[in-house]
């Protein structure tokens, strides 16, 4: 803490008083003031979310930093694996298929409106249902 300081008079609840009391020794703190400039840095930086780490400790935010960035990493690796398998499928479908540039539009137009509408819980096993009903 910062040794330029001044007193200053604060009126509290005989049960925040308590608290301060208690949880300082608690808390491993110096002073009952030491104590409540620790709450006001921690209550402040929880109003300004933006600056975090004013009170999450910095372990937590590097925890947090490096599992998002394993989970965003096997993501990207998933992601890049599902595309590759989809350009292959496209290249096998466009080989046998008898599709105009207008029967591909209305293809196309049909399909994003059906995964907007089933928010992209449509699967090959639906298409299918639906194509052999018809």
């Amino acid at each position: 803490m910062a040794t330029n300081k001044r007193k200053h008079a604060f009126w509290l609840t005989p049960e925040a008083k308590a608290m301060v009391e208690e949880n300082a020794h608690a808390d491993n703190c110096g002073s009952q003031s030491e104590f409540v400039e620790k709450a006001i840095r921690f209550y402040d930086g929880y109003l300004h979310t933006d600056r975090a780490s004013a009170f999450l400790p910095r372990v937590l935010l590097d925890v947090l930093e490096g599992s998002l960035g394993v989970f965003c990493g096997r993501m990207g690796k998933l992601l890049f694996n599902l595309a590759v398998e989809h350009s292959i499928t496209n290249h096998l479908m466009a080989e046998d298929a008898d599709l105009n540039a207008e029967a591909y539009r209305k293809l196309r137009g049909y399909s994003v409106r059906e995964v907007t509408e089933t928010q992209g819980s449509f699967s090959f096993r639906d298409a299918l249902r639906l194509h052999r009903q018809r």
